[in-house]
């Protein structure tokens, strides 16, 4: 009987610090979560984005349309004909 008894309160005692531990991440959670507000930040905020990455940079862009030069030459190569 006494075995009994003690096997229930290992149980409970692994029970009641199981639950600790996600109370403490619980808080540490919101702990986060209430700094992020104060910030000013957290979320994704649509309306305010400057940064439009649907289009393409044209600063690195370097496919010019008059530009068939492959190699390092410098002429453009057209691939045809004598020059």
């Amino acid at each position: 009987m006494e075995v009994v008894v003690m096997m229930m309160m290992i149980v409970i005692m692994v029970v009641v610090v199981i639950k600790i531990i996600m109370l403490m991440v619980l808080v540490l959670i919101m702990e986060v979560v209430m700094m992020m507000i104060k910030r000013g930040g957290g979320g994704y905020d649509d309306e305010n984005d400057d940064d439009d990455d649907d289009d393409d940079d044209d600063e690195d862009d370097d496919d010019d349309d008059n530009d068939d030069d492959d190699d390092d030459d410098g002429d453009d190569d057209d691939g045809g004909g004598v020059k």
